[in-house]
């Protein structure tokens, strides 16, 4: 081994050296000098002291992780309701902490590999489908994952109305929730929904009217 070049205090790229560390020994007995470092962005990291030398690492990591951020952004795009709503949709299906993470990520509805690491491609599909402020992104079918097959531009009531805790029911060729054809039959929803748990035909319980003894 060569005279060893002491890096203390050095820096190089984003690193600081702070001191000699343990060095790290192949399982072939090979065996390079280590250096603890400390990053701009405040971490501490062990990095082979070849790598600093020729410039190959030249942070903890700090420094890909932006690039990776530059390329899902669209430049001037961080800031609007667009991201946000990529953003919040990659929460609720990877975060455990997320509010939504349950009924999302935790039954098992994933974002498609397409748009989750790269919001250019979600960008792209949101403006050619309709997108604009003030509309929410709606999966089609609630037991399947975002994707470009899956997923619509839809204002905030009609997701409201189509919610997989929303009892859907059709008749006649239409289909509304329970609330729906509530107003639309003039009978009581919570009357509805009895009859139909009593075993009523939907026909019957959606147009018989109540005939109460006076």
């Amino acid at each position: 081994m060569g005279k060893l070049i002491d890096l203390t205090g050095q820096r190089l790229g984003r690193l600081v050296v702070i001191e000699r560390a343990t060095d790290h020994v192949t399982s072939g007995g090979h065996r390079f000098v280590c250096w603890r470092c400390k990053c701009d962005c405040g971490n501490t990291v062990v990095v082979k002291g070849a790598s600093l030398r020729y410039g190959i690492t030249k942070s903890c990591g700090c420094i890909s992780a932006e690039l990776l951020d530059q390329r899902n952004t669209i430049h001037g795009m961080s800031h609007t309701k667009l991201y946000e709503v990529w953003k919040g949709m990659k929460s609720r299906c990877e975060n455990p902490n997320h509010v939504g993470f349950k009924a999302y990520g935790g039954r098992v509805i994933s974002v498609c590999e397409e748009w989750r690491d790269d919001f250019r491609q979600f960008y792209e599909w949101a403006i050619v489908h309709g997108y604009m402020d003030g509309l929410t992104i709606d999966r089609v079918d609630n037991m399947e994952g975002y994707s470009p097959k899956n997923c619509r531009w839809v204002t905030q009531a009609f997701q409201n109305t189509h919610k997989r805790n929303n009892h859907l029911i059709s008749f006649s060729g239409q289909t509304h929730t329970l609330a729906e054809w509530a107003r639309i039959t003039g009978i009581d929803r919570t009357a509805i929904l009895d009859r139909l748990k009593r075993g009523w035909s939907i026909a019957r319980a959606l147009t018989e009217k109540s005939n109460k003894k006076k």
